[in-house]
């Protein structure tokens, strides 16, 4: 889907970010140094830049002038040693971070920088809210050690609400969907377990979506009709109507609705298989709930891109359709002005044989005495 130049020398660096940009469909360059990555940039598509240290992006920077087009994220030891660095818009994370979280960001800003929200005004906004919040981790993330010597002393009571708080922030920092828009989307989802059902109806919530539940198939195919969802999130064991069953109804009936399947039995589905019924996203269990979110939002865009993707073919398929009629046509009027072309000739000949006639005919009488002599009028 994109394709990220990483610029560090730790090989087992490299490796491993470029197993979580595998996760987000993201294939990796891989680039020793600042010279090996000028020619990668020369040699390949790159629609973005990780740098291990600022001193690799400064150096990749002063060695193509083009990388200053695209959407850079620089590691750094300490927070803002970037800045005394390197020049120019880049986003800078800490070091220390997980490569998990550095490829959701790179991710994520690769999807605003793809326009796939509508409106250039709307992606700055989403870019800064991004950078706050990242902002506002980093400050919490240097508190909680501050703090950690307390921890001990905490009651599990108090504990548990800082968790919760902790996992409600984290779901609201990694979103792909910006707020707004999530305010519209509805959810489904489809789990015979009441206790799964609850925590995802919960987790979805938090986030603003309009999120529903429905413990087996048939409850949930009668939901749908009465209003279709953006998201679908079911599971392949179900009572009444089972999740293969769901799934291809939905195809046929909500060919809008992004579906994702969640299982712990993945050799129900292979994940092959899954995709060709019309699966967008699928997630093995356990999982944590955040994860269950980006997931479902990325099958939503995918959804999106698919619905426009088809629709943009059925417009290429008509107007060719359209072409080849005109097409016809046109043979069909070259065919008819030919043979009134040949008609025309026919005509002009048999008026030249007529006049070639009537000239015979009055040199015979010229020559015979005249008209009148012909006729018996003379005496």
């Amino acid at each position: 889907m994109f394709s990220v130049l990483v610029i560090d020398a730790d090989a087992e660096f490299q490796r491993v970010l470029a197993h979580e940009f595998k996760q987000q469909e993201c294939g990796v360059l891989p680039a020793g140094d600042a010279s090996a990555a000028v020619g990668m940039l020369g040699r390949h598509r790159v629609d973005a830049v990780v740098a291990g240290t600022p001193e690799l992006l400064r150096d990749f920077l002063e060695g193509d002038a083009r990388a200053s087009m695209l959407p850079l994220v620089v590691l750094e030891e300490s927070k803002g040693a970037a800045k005394e660095i390197v020049g120019g818009k880049y986003e800078a994370l800490p070091r220390s971070a997980q490569p998990k979280e550095v490829a959701r960001r790179v991710f994520q800003m690769l999807v605003l920088e793809s326009g796939i929200w509508d409106g250039a005004d709307r992606l700055d906004q989403m870019i800064d809210e991004t950078k706050g919040l990242l902002g506002d981790l980093h400050a919490r993330l240097l508190d909680s050690i501050a703090e950690s010597e307390k921890a001990e002393q905490l009651s599990a009571k108090t504990e548990e609400e800082e968790a919760e708080q902790t996992a409600t922030e984290r779901q609201r920092e990694v979103a792909l969907v910006p707020a707004d828009i999530r305010e519209e989307l509805g959810v489904l989802i489809v789990t015979e377990v009441p206790e799964g059902a609850e925590a995802m109806l919960e987790a979805f919530k938090a986030r603003d979506y309009k999120a529903r539940s429905a413990p087996n198939g048939q409850v949930a195919l009668e939901m749908m009709r009465e209003e279709q969802p953006h998201i679908l999130i079911t599971e392949l064991r179900l009572p009444v109507l089972s999740g293969k069953a769901l799934i291809a109804i939905t195809q046929k009936e909500f060919r809008e609705t992004a579906v994702t399947v969640v299982t712990d039995h993945p050799d129900d589905l292979p994940l092959k298989r899954a995709f060709t019924l019309g699966v967008d996203e699928y997630l093995t269990k356990p999982f944590e709930n955040d994860d269950l979110i980006f997931t479902a939002e990325r099958a939503y865009y995918r959804r999106r891109a698919l619905i426009s993707e088809t629709l943009q073919s059925d417009r290429i398929r008509k107007l060719e359709r359209e072409f080849s009629r005109l097409r016809q046509r046109e043979t069909s009027l070259k065919g008819e002005l030919s043979g009134s072309r040949d008609r025309e000739t026919k005509l002009r000949q048999e008026l030249i044989s007529a006049r070639k006639a009537i000239a015979e005919i009055k040199e015979t009488l010229d020559s015979s005495g005249g008209l009148r002599k012909l006729l018996g009028l003379e005496d």
